[in-house]
């Protein structure tokens, strides 16, 4: 048995079948997410940051809710930048360093309010 070279997710996404499941969403009615749709989510997502500004190695903080968005922009910041997730309903003590983390990532992604 011989072991493979470690797979990113981004790797895992980009050799599976267009339309095999990637992802099953269960507070979202079962919702099942296919690996084109992904990629194509992603993709868009990825494209919007470098149209914003970011590049390689920058800092994208990402504070959104569990779901679908979050995998979405957590996958396109790994593209784009370097992912910094941060989950804003983790632990409400840590609700004050969560603005300061935010602040030190060169882009964020959060819900609006």
């Amino acid at each position: 048995m011989s072991i493979s070279e470690p797979k990113t997710p981004l790797d895992v996404i980009s050799s599976a079948s267009d339309d095999a499941t990637a992802i099953i969403l269960p507070d979202q009615g079962a919702l099942r997410v296919t690996y084109g749709s992904l990629r194509r989510e992603v993709r868009d997502v990825a494209n919007a940051l470098v149209s914003a500004g970011v590049s390689r190695g920058d800092r994208v903080g990402i504070a959104l809710p569990n779901g679908l968005p979050v995998i979405v922009s957590f996958l396109a910041a790994s593209m784009a930048g370097t992912a910094a997730p941060l989950n804003p309903g983790a632990n409400p003590a840590r609700g004050a360093n969560l603005f300061n983390e935010l602040a030190s990532a060169s882009h964020s992604i959060r819900e609006q309010s």
